[in-house]
């Protein structure tokens, strides 16, 4: 197994992580081996955490975006080397700040897939899963979402229609520097 800078960054394997994702996915019914997956997500506790991930995510690659959501700080990396796992390249890494009002461990915590289907043709094929539409009619790069937990730990499973990196250039070309969430 190569070990990738983001494994010592992070301190856990992305793989067994991704692999998490897969088995859960594989248990849901989804096959997602056709799907784009854009971006991981790494959770900190701390504005300081923030910080010192951003400053050692720069060194991986360059910043793609750092704009407020909701009123934290969200920041976008695009990894000069991709994250190669099972001939798929995941190009980019998010890192939100956490928000004062709720509590997130550290790790990762989510990937997001490109997914072409509308999400109501999507979530009807899967008739059985309970999937989270919160965030389905948000104005920019809307979300459905499945939860797992296992062994004490969420993963969340994203799926949109537009790569982070796509969502972000939109965000640049029309000038948004905050979401309001």
């Amino acid at each position: 197994l190569m070990s990738h800078a983001l494994d010592r960054l992070f301190g856990e394997e992305v793989e067994a992580f991704l692999l998490l994702i897969e088995k859960h996915m594989a248990g849901a019914g989804i096959d997602i081996s056709n799907f784009f997956l854009d971006h991981i997500c790494f959770r900190v506790e701390t504005v300081s955490d923030y910080e010192t991930f951003h400053e050692k995510l720069l060194e991986l690659g360059s910043l793609l975006s750092e704009i407020k959501i909701g009123g934290r700080r969200v920041a976008t990396y695009k990894l000069t080397e991709p994250f190669e796992w099972k001939g798929r390249l995941i190009p980019c890494v998010e890192l939100p700040e956490p928000k004062a009002s709720s509590f997130y461990p550290r790790g990762l915590e989510h990937v997001e897939f490109v997914i072409s289907k509308d999400f109501q043709s999507f979530m009807a094929d899967y008739p059985t899963l309970k999937f989270d539409t919160g965030a389905i009619k948000k104005s920019t790069n809307p979300d459905i979402a499945l939860r797992f937990t296992e062994n004490d730990r969420t993963v969340t499973v994203k799926f949109h229609h537009e790569s982070l990196e796509k969502v972000i250039e939109k965000e640049k070309a029309e000038g948004i520097k905050e979401i309001i969430s």
